[in-house]
Parts: C-alpha cells; sequence; structure tokens
C-alpha cells in the first residue's frame, strides 16, 4: 500500500505541474539522464487502461532511465484520463488536450450498424410531418450543372452537292445555308413594284406604253448598252438595274436625270462586283453622248485625245457622276448587297448538268427584269427559276424533276405564272431593242432568233392561247 500511495502522490503532482506548464520540464529532465548514462532517449509507451507504473528503483543506469521514462509516459496518462484520480485537494482538474477534444474514446461492446442521419419532421401545410432526406453530392454536382442543348445536326447535303466535296473553290459543305441566307436577303433588297405611280415627273400613268413606263424601259435599254460598251460582269448589270430601281422607289427623278442615275448606279455596281473596276472619268464619258456604245467604240475617249470643249464637258461630267454617286449611297444608306439571279441560275444548272444551251437561252430571258419593269416584284430565285423552266420547254428537256425543285426551290406550277409572262414579253420584244442585238451575236448562241422562231411555232402559239 505504502508503494501504491507514493505513486498516487507523484501522479498528481505532475498533473498540476503539467497544468502549471511544467510537463516540459518533467521531460527535459529524463531526456538529460538518458544522455548522462550515454544511452539515446526512448521514446514514450503508452500505457494500457489496467497498467500501473512501477517505482523507480536506485540500482544501475538502466533502472534510471527506466524510471524517468515511465514517469513522463505516466504523467501524459494522467493528463488523458484524469478521472481515474480522486480530486486533490483544492487542485482543479487539468482541462481536456487537444487530442482529448478530437478523438473520442473507444466505447466497449459491440458496433452497432451506422444509422442514416435525417432532419426533424417539420409541419407541412396540410398539418402532416414529412421527413427530408439530403440529397448526395453527386446529385447536386448534377442538378447544379445547367443541361447544354445539343445543337441540331445539319441534314445530310445532296448527292450533287456531295460530289463537288473535293472541289474547295465550290465550297459544296456551306452552300445550302449560302442560298439560304440569300433568300432572305433577296426579301429585303426589293423595289417597289409599283414606285412608277409615284414618279409624277416622269409622266402620268404606270401600265405599259404610258410615258413613265416607256422612261423606266429607256433607262433599262441604256444599262444594257452601257454595260456591253464597259466590258463588264454580268452580276454588275442586275446589281445597277436593282439600285436603280431603289433609287426610283424613294426619290423622284426627272427625265433629264434619269440617265445620270443609271450611269451612277452602273458605276457604284462596277466597284463593287468588278476585280478592277474602269476608270472613272471613261464611265463619265457615257454622258457625252445618248448612244454608250457609239460614244466608246467609235471616238474611244482618252484622256490624251480630248482637248478644248470636250475636256470641259468631260470634267463636268465627273464631277456631276460623283454627286449623283454619293446621292445614290446616301439614299440607300450604302446598301448595295443584292443577290442577283446569276447566283440562283447557276445553282438551278447543277441540276440539269450545266447544260449549255438551256443556260444560255435562261440568260437571254433572265436580262427582261433589267429592261421592263413588268417583273419588279418577282424575286431574283424565282426569276432565274422560271427562265430554267421556260428554256428548257423551249428545247424539249424534259419535266421539271426533283432534283430541280429542290436546288430551286420552286416546283413547276410555282412557275408556271412567271413564265408565262416572260413569253408574252417576248413575244413583243423588237429586234431593235438592246436586249435583242446583245443576244443575236454568235457569242450568246443566237439565243434571241431562237427563241422568236420557237414562239412563231405551233407549240408556242399555243402555251400563249391556253398557256402551259
Amino acid at each position: 500500500m505504502a508503494g501504491t500511495d507514493a505513486e498516487r502522490r507523484q501522479l498528481r503532482r505532475a498533473v498540476v505541474d503539467r497544468k502549471n506548464g511544467a510537463a516540459a520540464t518533467t521531460a527535459a529532465t529524463a531526456k538529460h539522464a538518458a544522455l548522462a548514462h550515454d544511452r539515446p532517449p526512448l521514446r514514450p509507451v503508452a500505457l494500457n487502461a489496467g497498467s500501473r507504473a512501477k517505482p523507480a528503483s536506485l540500482g544501475g543506469a538502466k533502472q534510471s532511465a527506466a524510471a524517468a521514462t515511465t514517469a513522463v509516459a505516466t504523467a501524459k496518462r494522467a493528463a488523458l484520463d484524469d478521472s481515474a484520480f480522486g480530486k486533490d485537494d483544492g487542485a482543479a482538474p487539468a482541462p481536456p488536450s487537444k487530442r482529448q477534444r478530437q478523438i473520442p474514446k473507444p466505447q466497449p461492446g459491440p458496433q452497432a450498424a451506422p444509422q442514416p442521419t435525417q432532419k426533424p419532421a417539420t409541419q407541412s401545410g396540410l398539418g402532416k410531418s414529412a421527413t427530408h432526406n439530403p440529397p448526395l453530392p453527386q446529385q447536386q454536382q448534377q442538378k447544379s450543372k445547367p443541361k447544354q442543348k445539343q445543337k441540331p445536326e445539319p441534314p445530310p447535303l445532296h448527292t450533287l452537292d456531295a460530289a463537288e466535296l473535293d472541289d474547295p473553290m465550290l465550297v459544296a459543305e456551306y452552300a445550302p445555308e449560302a442560298f439560304e441566307y440569300m433568300r432572305r436577303l433577296e426579301q429585303a433588297t426589293m423595289p417597289d413594284p409599283d414606285y412608277l405611280r409615284h414618279q409624277t415627273r416622269l409622266g402620268v400613268g404606270a401600265g405599259p406604253g404610258e410615258p413613265a413606263w416607256v422612261a423606266r424601259e429607256a433607262a433599262g435599254d441604256y444599262l444594257l448598252s452601257a454595260h456591253a460598251a464597259l466590258r463588264l460582269l454580268p452580276e454588275s448589270l442586275f446589281l445597277a438595274a436593282n439600285l436603280l430601281d431603289r433609287l426610283l422607289s424613294h426619290r423622284v427623278v426627272s427625265p433629264a436625270k434619269l440617265r445620270l442615275a443609271a450611269v451612277a448606279a452602273l458605276s457604284v455596281a462596277a466597284k463593287h462586283e468588278e476585280v478592277a473596276a474602269p476608270p472613272f472619268w471613261r464611265v463619265a464619258g457615257l454622258l457625252l453622248r445618248p448612244d454608250p456604245e457609239g460614244a466608246l467604240s467609235s471616238a474611244k475617249i482618252a484622256a490624251n485625245d480630248v482637248v478644248g470643249n470636250l475636256r470641259d464637258q468631260l470634267c463636268a461630267c465627273r464631277a456631276e457622276l460623283a454627286a449623283a454617286e454619293k446621292f445614290l449611297l446616301l439614299t440607300l444608306a450604302f446598301n448595295v448587297r443584292y443577290p442577283g439571279p446569276l447566283s440562283f441560275l447557276r445553282r438551278c444548272s447543277k441540276a440539269d448538268d450545266y447544260d449549255t444551251e438551256s443556260r444560255t437561252v435562261a440568260r437571254y430571258l433572265m436580262e427582261a427584269c433589267v429592261v421592263s419593269p413588268l417583273f419588279l416584284a418577282v424575286p431574283p430565285s424565282k426569276m432565274a427559276a422560271a427562265s430554267v423552266y421556260l428554256s428548257r420547254r423551249m428545247l424539249d428537256r424534259g419535266r421539271w424533276t426533283k432534283d430541280l425543285v429542290y436546288f430551286s426551290g420552286y416546283s413547276h406550277l410555282d412557275l408556271r405564272p412567271v413564265a408565262l409572262e416572260l413569253l408574252h414579253y417576248f413575244a413583243t420584244l423588237s429586234p431593235r431593242r438592246a436586249l435583242y442585238r446583245k443576244y443575236d451575236t454568235p457569242a450568246f448562241l443566237k439565243a434571241a432568233s431562237f427563241v422568236e422562231r420557237w414562239i412563231d411555232s405551233p407549240g408556242g402559239r399555243e402555251i400563249l392561247v391556253n398557256g402551259f
């Protein structure tokens, strides 16, 4: 018992010293005792719950080092579990260490299966209790991520488009989207089909044969002659006619300025479409004579050949043309985009294997929209498709196939009214008109003469009378 009481008193002192910060001094003493006997310091060994520390003996160096180590371990054990000892006289128990707060004591007995934690029942609006299970972390991540909409896959390319994928110049993979955009654009660039009613300075009346109608046809013939004289691309001709019609839809122009407006439209179109636009002085020289072809082919105006009064007139024409171009661009808000019918004609030609004869006749029929106000309300895509339909009918190329419906966007029932109007117009076209003279040449396979002969044939007369 004496030995046991002594141990208890020693342990109580260690607890009090630990509380006052003397635990470090005890550990240092044990370390110095071990070094004094040329021994490395021993690590403290944790004691079991039922083990007791033996009193230190004074015999030998080994017993001294073991006693010091045992004292340090016993002090730490007392700090961890001071409930095994009674209260000292007025001494407060040591507070729980940091390790004791973090690591719970193992409880003896069989371990029960862990139960899922549930929140307390809450009262719902109807007085019924309900339990709520918190979602798992994976479910929370899935709910937090917004669902991305999958982009619709583009429709498969047509067989004729897929055959041209190897040619990067044809951009066959973008052709459907490009022509879809052009169909939307053509609706935004259409002129007012009834603008001739508001052009009172050109004459009263807007029907065929009226002064305003005749003035617009004369401007169309002038555009054709000037285009041929300057040797411009076909796209420049259709764009110039569209710019002129859009200008006349917003502004009233006098007959004296109508030719100037046509030349200004052609000059802007050339700058927009041509790779190398013609010199400005040469375009201004179109205003010196009524006949553009004669003014350029016979005189061949050049900067060094113009002398005297002719040079002064040319300078005045240049200033006047520059002012007209500015007036045109400001009126249209610099919007000179226009998907001409020639692009849609090339698209339709893919379906008939690029037939040269059919395409040449279709171009002749299609340029009627340049010289006649009769087709102002017809979109460029429909004008091109109707021209192809009528040219195939004249050349007896067969019916309107599914491929032609796909590439043109129109069925034969949609094209028959426009094709019948074209037929009636060319039945009365004079050979002296600029359009007839342009296509009555070997360069265009004399398409004008061929159309005139077909209209006079029994088949053409029957269609003129009874329709398609």
